[in-house]
């Protein structure tokens, strides 16, 4: 094979490749959208004062939910405080920990190790804003 060839079959390698993952992503946006189209919304005001009863500072749940509809990127989704972030939302690979990363920078608080993440799946079987409001509220404990 000349070089030519090579370069061109690296080429198309890589213009399939990006062809696969937008195709991938546009499908888990719409089966996210169709599963949550006839959910009612929530107001933002609504949204922080059922984890303010539970608990949990306005300022830290105003930037959780600030960061999920960040990474959501739909207008006019429907979120709830109980919603499962992979679930109802879609966030795969690393896309939690970027969550979770994004919320504590911006809260000045350590980020999350691993064993933060095991003490964390003791009490929690599900990752939703209440359990990430948690597990923000032990790190600055420990910041």
């Amino acid at each position: 094979m000349s070089m030519k060839e090579v370069i061109l079959s690296i080429g198309v390698f890589f213009i399939l490749l990006v062809l696969f993952i937008s195709n991938r992503n546009h499908t888990q946006i719409k089966k996210i959208q169709d599963k949550n189209k006839n959910r009612p919304k929530i107001s933002k005001q609504k949204y922080i004062q059922r984890l303010v009863e539970k608990g949990f500072e306005e300022d830290h749940i105003e930037v959780f939910y600030n960061e999920i509809k960040r990474i959501i990127g739909i207008d006019n989704f429907p979120i709830y405080p109980e919603d499962d972030i992979y679930e109802n939302y879609g966030l795969w690979d690393l896309d939690d920990i970027d969550l979770i990363d994004n919320i504590c920078v911006k809260l000045k608080v350590r980020k999350a190790e691993q064993k933060d993440f095991n003490e964390l799946g003791k009490t929690f079987n599900k990752m939703n804003a209440e359990s990430i409001l948690t597990l923000i509220k032990t790190l600055k404990k420990n910041t």
